[in-house]
């Protein structure tokens, strides 16, 4: 092995309808309409009932898609976006989602997304290779692969196996490189 394949799968959402229960009261439904007219794209307007935590669109997109679980299965790496939609229903009352609105919380019912799915594929070099040992032995403590540096959540790091002789572990490193000047 003289490298690794690093596969990235990436979503891109294009546009949400959030659908909200048509006998909410006239003032929620203007508070939601206010709410989402006036919202970043990244703003954290999804609140989780099973969790409380508060996300993105682009967050619940993302979820939907790993919930169905083989979306990605026909993208093609390194080729052209797969579009798709995704019509999702919050049906559980102890999991779903709920707009923080100003005159209270208003339950979300579904959310028609549409959006695309992009792998990215690249060829990740071998950049040590390293054995350790003690001066007075011949077997090895470990042995270690370190891959080429590589960006992980806006982070240059380089991936280390290390595999433990004694155990036969084989114990995954991520290391902080340095950042260029």
């Amino acid at each position: 092995m003289r490298a690794m394949e690093q596969r990235i799968r990436a979503t891109n959402l294009q546009h949400a309808k959030i659908i909200v229960d048509a006998s909410e009261p006239e003032d929620k439904m203007r508070a939601v309409e206010s709410l989402l007219a006036n919202r970043a794209p990244d703003q954290l307007i999804l609140r989780s009932t099973k969790t409380s935590a508060s996300g993105p669109l682009a967050q619940a997109f993302l979820s939907a898609v790993e919930s169905v679980g083989n979306l990605f299965d026909k993208v093609v790496a390194n080729g052209s976006a797969k579009p798709i939609s995704l019509n999702v229903h919050y049906t559980s009352d102890d999991d779903h989602f709920a707009l923080d609105t100003a005159v209270g919380p208003v339950r979300v019912c579904s959310i028609e997304f549409v959006g695309d799915l992009t792998v990215k594929s690249t060829t990740v070099p071998i950049f040590e290779i390293a054995e350790y040992r003690r001066l007075d032995a011949e077997s090895p403590i470990s042995q270690v692969v370190s891959f080429g540096p590589q960006e992980i959540l806006g982070v240059k790091t380089c991936l280390e196996f290390h595999r433990i002789a004694d155990t036969g572990e084989i114990h995954l490193l991520l290391r902080r490189q340095p950042d260029s000047d």
